[in-house]
């Protein structure tokens, strides 16, 4: 029956399985374990070596547009383990797929589209529950609008999360723009220019 075993559970008992819609009640979770350990095969192709993803330097180049590697490659270069990053779905969870997060960094996604709206309260109930911890969101302009409201919340109970907006038909080269012509501070995780 190993060519079922794609999700397999157990009662707490522990002495019957159940396997998608079949259930074996005399086979003990163990005899499960040591027949699956028969079944694998063991690799032994080396991993391949993750890319570092894009990086900024020398950011911001006001020559240059803003794109959304360069957004991406600013927040690499500014994640400590002290971010949870927090993903909206759409155009914002396929960016996030180039961040590099540490080790102790958490990463909270729901990447099914009708949860649009996710990363706001998600956000604010990670800060909560790791106070140690700054929330990076990232969100796209449909879920912002959404969810958007609890930003109040963030700014009543003193919280430090950044919020960075994806819009697709609003260019981040006109945010740098418009950065520019309002003598507006340079984006930094650290808070530091």
């Amino acid at each position: 029956h190993l060519q079922h075993l794609a999700h397999p559970r157990y009662e707490a008992n522990g002495k019957s399985g159940f396997i998608r819609h079949h259930r074996y009640p005399q086979v003990q979770l163990s005899d499960f374990l040591r027949a699956l350990a028969k079944a694998v095969a063991p690799q032994t192709a080396t991993l391949p070596v993750t890319p570092q993803g894009p990086t900024a330097e020398g950011f911001p180049q006001s020559d240059r547009d803003m794109t959304v590697s360069r957004l991406i490659g600013r927040i690499n270069d500014g994640l400590t383990e002290n971010i949870t990053v927090v993903c909206d779905v759409g155009d914002c969870l396929f960016a996030a797929v180039e961040l590099r997060v540490h080790a102790q960094t958490q990463f909270l996604a729901s990447a099914f589209y009708t949860s649009m709206g996710f990363a706001m309260p998600a956000a604010l109930g990670a800060q909560i529950a790791r106070p140690d911890h700054r929330s990076l969101i990232l969100v796209g302009d449909g879920a912002f609008q959404m969810t958007g409201t609890e930003l109040s919340t963030i700014a009543r109970l003193g919280l430090n999360s950044i919020v960075i907006v994806f819009n697709p038909d609003f260019p981040l080269a006109l945010v740098a723009r418009a950065r520019k012509v309002l003598k507006m501070s340079n984006f930094s995780l650290s808070g530091k220019a």
